[in-house]
């Protein structure tokens, strides 16, 4: 389950967003609300959520910088901006920071809910990619093994082998060594 904070100074916008999504349909749970900037980034060091849904202007930080603070600990949280202001200037420094989304005011739910499939999405490849990474590890690390075990008896039941004409580097390239200095019967 993805973990979601929604920093808004507006009470109001946050119950909106809290209703707009069936949050468990979406596999996710908003595990803190807050209306400061500051009190935001805390929440997020204490909670470490997955999805920030912040808006542009809050007292103490605003959403840029609450972005750009959080982005300096945590580079891998989600950010869906916000805002009532359509300015380039707001999505520009958005976009510096990596946002998902920049989704303007009122807050639409197709819009809203768009973004945060994506970025569900987004998780779930990230997943894949890890377990198949793990697989890929696991694979090599077994045929790394059998590659040794193929040298040494290469090596031990043929002394005439060609593997003792081979330069190290070569050697421990197709045999998935670290063999350094030479090699000899």
């Amino acid at each position: 389950m993805l973990k979601v904070i929604i920093a808004d100074d507006e009470p109001k916008v946050c119950q909106l967003i809290l209703k707009l999504i069936d949050w468990d349909e979406l596999d996710m749970e908003v595990v803190a609300v807050s209306h400061d900037g500051k009190e935001a980034y805390e929440l997020i060091c204490e909670k470490r959520p997955d999805i920030v849904i912040t808006d542009i202007r809050m007292p103490t930080y605003d959403g840029i910088e609450l972005i750009r603070r959080t982005r300096e600990i945590f580079d891998s949280i989600n950010f869906i901006v916000i805002s009532g202001f359509s300015q380039f200037e707001y999505a520009q420094h958005a976009i510096k920071y990596g946002v998902d989304d920049y989704l303007l005011k009122p807050i639409k739910k197709i819009e809203l809910k768009k973004a945060l499939e994506k970025i569900l999405e987004k998780h779930r490849q990230s997943a894949l990619d890890e377990i198949e990474r793990q697989d890929l590890q696991k694979a090599f690390s077994s045929f790394a093994a059998k590659a040794k075990i193929n040298l040494i008896w290469e090596m031990l039941g043929n002394p005439e082998s060609a593997v003792w004409d081979k330069p190290i580097s070569e050697i421990n390239s197709e045999y998935c060594c670290r063999f350094v200095g030479p090699l000899s019967v």
